[in-house]
């Protein structure tokens, strides 16, 4: 699966489709009504991660599963989902911190991952770009999230410079809500939030609708988390390494958080954080 470059991708046309362990990183989400004080830790285009996926339903799974693409160079023979028709989607993930408030008044900042379509109104590509433009490195600023709305109806509306406002940036102090961003280690959404199947086990889903099983044996990944390292069943054949998606953009569309606690006077803003197991697809 590719790792998409966004300045290659930003005057490419958009069609008709529609849309270890010591690193532990949780899934950023709101629920309608509730904001969050985080750091976006992104702080310029180069950041952007954005990754080519199938999304396939898969038993379980109510919003379905996002699975690697494989293709390569352009060839979609190269995918067994591709061949099979299976759209393709380009996701942006987006590396947070997130500042919550302990009932003894101490700043506990969580590292997590917010995952977006690339075309997000808000949170997409282009709508960060035009923030970084105006506000510079996001990673150095405070920003509130705020959620309204279900559904097709959500809204994530943002409030960037929390610390360096008149009126707000004695409460939101660089050294009470530090950046750290050594707590995300190496982690990676491959293998995590993205399935990363070979091309095996692409084929055998593009014919039963589900992924064989595989012979597994627990080893050390450098993803940032600890992930089942196997080979499947079957062909063993995997297909060549990806190069460059650009000339097909036209077809794009848990365990507790290592924490940095810090006292703080006043947080009007904290509340509790809550554990998602994946992130939502709104």
């Amino acid at each position: 699966m590719a790792k998409v470059n966004y300045n290659e991708l930003s005057n490419a046309p958009r069609n008709n489709q529609s849309d270890g362990n010591n690193y532990p990183v949780k899934f950023f989400n709101l629920k309608n009504g509730e904001d969050a004080i985080v750091r976006i830790l992104i702080d310029s285009p180069d950041d952007f991660d954005i990754r080519t996926v199938h999304s396939v339903k898969m038993d379980g799974w109510q919003y379905g599963r996002n699975v690697n693409c494989i293709m390569e160079n352009g060839d979609s023979r190269t995918c067994p989902l591709c061949v099979k028709g299976e759209k393709l989607i380009q996701k942006l993930y987006i590396k947070l911190l997130r500042y919550t408030t302990t009932p003894d008044g101490k700043i506990e900042v969580t590292p997590m991952v917010w995952e977006r379509n690339r075309f997000d109104k808000t949170f997409g590509t282009q709508p960060l770009a035009n923030h970084i433009s105006s506000y510079g490195p996001l990673s150095d600023i405070i920003c509130r999230i705020s959620r309204s709305g279900e559904g097709l109806n959500t809204v994530y509306t943002p409030t960037f410079g929390l610390n360096v406002m008149p009126n707000s940036k004695a409460i939101y102090r660089d050294d009470l809500y530090v950046k750290d961003t050594s707590l995300f280690g190496n982690f990676d959404v491959l293998g995590v939030s993205i399935l990363d199947k070979n091309y095996s086990e692409l084929s055998h889903f593009a014919q039963t609708g589900v992924f064989p099983q595989r012979d597994t044996t627990q080893t050390p990944t450098d993803n940032g988390v600890g992930t089942t390292h196997s080979v499947a069943s079957g062909s063993t054949y995997s297909a060549p390494a990806q190069n460059n998606f650009a000339s097909t953009a036209n077809q794009y569309e848990t365990v507790q958080p290592r924490t940095t606690t810090t006292t703080a006077d006043a947080m009007p803003w904290g509340r509790s954080d809550e554990q998602f197991s994946r992130p939502r697809r709104y």
